[in-house]
């Protein structure tokens, strides 16, 4: 009789386990798709992972795609000679697998190869995927939401530590977006200096996991239309499950994932217009999952449209765009006239209310 293995909610047998290449828990070999993390677990023309595992002999490099950027790296390479980040097992990728015993077309564990690995948004590791999403799609095409030159120069020269802010409550305080100014913003333990809180809430209850994020522990910053992260902890930051070397930046794609030292994952997202990147929104995975963070150089479009920064529930589909205003050094707010040929503009209040019929949102500013 075959042996049963629990692993969480899913029951296995042992003679048909497999390690997740993301978060190596157990699941079958059969999976195309981790029901843990959702990680896809297949190559390109491969059905399942016993399949990937058979056609991984046939593609055993001397050097393979550095997960981060996406250029090759030599095998022996304790970092990416692209982007300096620091490879798994310190030497050379490492894909840790259990293979079925009994499989005449399995490899051997820790086998050294060349796996196109895909994350279930947006490429995950797979560097032709990841190159496209480094400046993804626009969100929106018209070219009433491009920021007069002027104004443009006026945010990315904004210093980090006096960087506007402003909070957005929608969806009857179910969502919440904390917007800042500027090209940069500090992720970290000490909220009054950081623009993210990279804990979790409440902070009472987590005393313990929070004390191993550091007070400034990364950065997020956007640089000649790219948008980086820098580590600035002991602690640890991850993308993905590799950490990035301290003090090192790296580059960050659309949909990614990073880890704050184990403690608290976000959900990468880039928002273009035209040549712009106009947002980069983190999204808390794991805990306190209604907040977001939006670092914004430009307009930020919202409305009832999935591919807007701001996506309502209810209203119109583009109901116009939030900005920050150097000339005013006030939070503005644009919206489209009826042809959409031109916006009015209104300065926002310390508080404001904007209603879409029974819909309505809170714009507050933060100090």
């Amino acid at each position: 009789m075959t042996e049963k293995i629990k692993n969480d909610n899913l029951e296995l047998e042992k003679g048909d386990v497999f390690h997740c290449f993301y978060c190596h828990r157990a699941i079958s070999e059969y999976h195309t798709k981790c029901p843990f993390c959702s990680a896809s677990l297949v190559m390109p023309d491969s059905g399942t992972l016993k399949d990937t595992a058979a056609a991984a002999r046939l593609s055993l490099q001397t050097s393979y795609p550095c997960p981060t950027c996406g250029k090759p790296v030599p095998v022996g390479s304790k970092t990416c000679p692209t982007c300096d980040s620091v490879q798994e097992s310190g030497d050379f990728q490492r894909i840790k697998m259990v293979v079925h015993s009994s499989a005449s077309e399995g490899i051997e564990a820790n086998t050294h190869m060349k796996l196109f690995l895909f994350a279930s948004e947006g490429g995950g590791s797979d560097p032709q995927n990841r190159e496209k999403l480094f400046f993804p799609p626009a969100c929106i095409t018209s070219s009433l939401y491009t920021l007069e030159p002027h104004l443009s120069a006026g945010i990315r020269k904004i210093p980090e530590e006096t960087a506007p802010k402003a909070v957005i409550s929608a969806d009857n305080g179910q969502s919440c977006y904390y917007l800042v100014a500027g090209p940069k913003m500090t992720l970290g333990r000490q909220t009054d200096v950081c623009h993210v809180p990279a804990i979790l809430f409440p902070e009472n209850d987590y005393r313990d996991q929070n004390s191993n994020v550091s007070r400034k522990h990364c950065q997020i910053f956007i640089k000649q239309q790219r948008v980086y992260i820098k580590d600035m902890s002991r602690n640890g930051t991850s993308l993905f499950s590799k950490q990035i070397h301290f003090n090192r930046q790296v580059g960050l794609a659309h949909q990614d994932q990073i880890m704050i030292s184990d403690v608290l994952d976000l959900g990468v997202q880039i928002f273009t217009a035209g040549q712009d990147i106009i947002a980069v929104m983190l999204r808390r995975l794991n805990n306190t999952t209604g907040e977001r963070y939006i670092l914004t150089p430009g307009y930020i479009p919202f409305g009832r449209n999935p591919s807007f920064p701001i996506c309502l529930s209810e209203g119109p589909a583009n109901c116009g765009a939030f900005y920050y205003n150097t000339e005013l050094q006030s939070w503005c707010v644009k919206f489209p006239s009826d042809e959409e040929q031109t916006l009015s503009e209104k300065v926002l209040d310390s508080v404001t209310e904007i209603s879409f019929g029974s819909n309505s949102l809170w714009f507050t500013v933060l100090k």
